[in-house]
């Protein structure tokens, strides 16, 4: 098991530094005028940088691009989700508002986040109700696409124990997130990420490390509108009572106005043991 964890880190390290020694950093002068942190080794310039809203929202895979210097962004919305393990009730959760604020700041390629969500949950004819943990993040845009290479952008991100009672972890937690992505033919983005936290078992309360991965293709139809599906599952590290889940949704996204959006999407849980079923909307709005 050692020369296996040994194999694996090895592997990890060698990935890191092929992508690394593909960079070339942006330079100490240049930094509040990037767009990016990095580029890849002779890339071309971007001429003409995507200017169209941007949103988290609704998929489970972070945007891999930022907002931008001086922009202000509201996402929120509603989602109702189902759970029943087998041979246990069935539980139902509203999160309303899920709200996520976005600034983007000092320079193109920084942006400081700020998530809270707060639920009702119905369980055997008993209602909670309260505050998540906060979310605090920060989003650094690393590259952009250059062919075959990918937009990407990391994600540092803390949870701090300000929930509810009944909701919280009541522990400061932290990790981060990896999201990539390709457009290609026009129309198409292929995006993914990699995610890892600590994270707290429900039943044990003991602390563990959860890896998400996620993968979506995105069609944008006409001007205005974009239709996704999306794959992605949890993958617990020495938890005491959690296992791997796997889920797929699938939404739509229509600009409204140049500034706002709306989107709705709806998925379900791939597990035999338990049944999970999702549907949701929302809106970003963007100030600018």
């Amino acid at each position: 098991m050692m020369r296996f964890g040994l194999s694996r880190g090895k592997i990890a390290l060698t990935v890191l530094s092929l992508i690394f020694f593909a960079m070339d950093s942006v330079s100490y002068g240049q930094l509040r005028e990037a767009r990016t942190l990095f580029q890849w080794r002779d890339a071309a310039p971007t001429e003409d940088p995507d200017d169209s809203l941007n949103s988290d929202r609704p998929s489970f895979t972070p945007n891999s691009t930022t907002l931008g210097k001086g922009v202000f962004q509201v996402e929120t919305g509603y989602l109702y989700t189902r759970e029943a393990s087998l041979g246990q009730p069935s539980v139902v959760s509203h999160q309303l508002p899920e709200t996520q604020l976005r600034w983007g700041m000092f320079a193109d390629w920084l942006e400081f986040r700020v998530g809270q969500t707060f639920l009702s949950q119905e369980e055997l004819g008993t209602y909670v109700d309260g505050a998540s943990d906060t979310q605090f993040m920060v989003s650094l845009a690393l590259t952009s696409q250059q062919g075959i290479l990918p937009e990407s952008a990391l994600l540092p991100t803390i949870f701090v124990p300000t929930g509810s009672s009944w909701a919280t972890d009541d522990v400061t937690r932290g990790g981060a997130a990896l999201s990539y992505s390709w457009g290609f033919l026009d129309t198409w983005t292929l995006g993914a990420s990699t995610q890892m936290y600590s994270e707290i078992d429900d039943e044990t309360a003991d602390a563990f490390l959860a890896t998400y991965q996620s993968c979506y293709l995105k069609k944008q139809i006409g001007e205005k509108t974009n239709v996704f599906g999306e794959w992605y599952a949890s993958f617990p590290h020495n938890a005491s009572t959690e296992v791997a889940s796997h889920f797929l949704d699938a939404g739509v996204l229509i600009l409204l106005r140049e500034n706002l959006q709306w989107d709705a999407r709806l998925g379900t849980g791939l597990s035999e043991a338990e049944s999970n079923f999702f549907v949701g909307t929302g809106l970003s709005i963007r100030f600018r």
